[in-house]
């Protein structure tokens, strides 16, 4: 599911998928990037269709909010669609700061396990030259384990940021 994503000392989060198609998550940070985060408590649903009536694409719409305990609320609405080889996502969020954040992306999987991704987006659409990013992710899974590297440049930051992962599912 995406929606808005939070970086802290400790993450969990918990994702139940009862029915195919429809999936509800919770999750809470720790210690955010923030050092003024104590915590942020998030809730999302997703409802994707194309599963749902059993096709072989994806179409679907996500909902998520987060709560930070010192800031406020963030919400984002993300609309996406795709097929095996290639899947779009573009996303509208709300944040605690009163910005208009937007994103959209495009996943690549022309391999199997491999992953590429490219995105663009603006944290505040008020103020789109400088707080603009744009940026690329390549990723192996193995079992259940995906291995990635993403690159990014944001105008915020005025350079690169290179960002290696593990992510384990089970």
């Amino acid at each position: 599911m995406d929606g808005i994503i939070y970086r802290g000392d400790f993450t969990a989060s918990a994702l139940v998928t009862q029915v195919d198609g429809i999936a509800v998550s919770v999750d809470y940070v720790l210690n955010g990037e923030d050092a003024q985060d104590d915590g942020i408590f998030g809730a999302a649903a997703d409802i994707n269709i194309g599963e749902l009536l059993g096709t072989d694409f994806s179409a679907g719409v996500s909902v998520a909010d987060r709560y930070n305990f010192e800031k406020g609320n963030d919400f984002a609405v993300t609309v996406y669609g795709g097929i095996d080889l290639i899947e779009v996502a573009v996303e509208y969020a709300y944040t605690k700061d009163e910005a208009h954040s937007l994103y959209a992306g495009v996943g690549l999987n022309l391999i199997e396990n491999l992953g590429i991704g490219l995105y663009t987006g603006a944290d505040d659409v008020t103020d789109y030259e400088n707080t603009y990013y744009v940026g690329t992710d390549l990723s192996y899974t193995c079992s259940n384990i995906t291995f990635g590297l993403g690159l990014e440049y944001a105008e915020a930051a005025a350079g690169f940021n290179i960002v290696p992962y593990v992510s384990v599912a089970w």
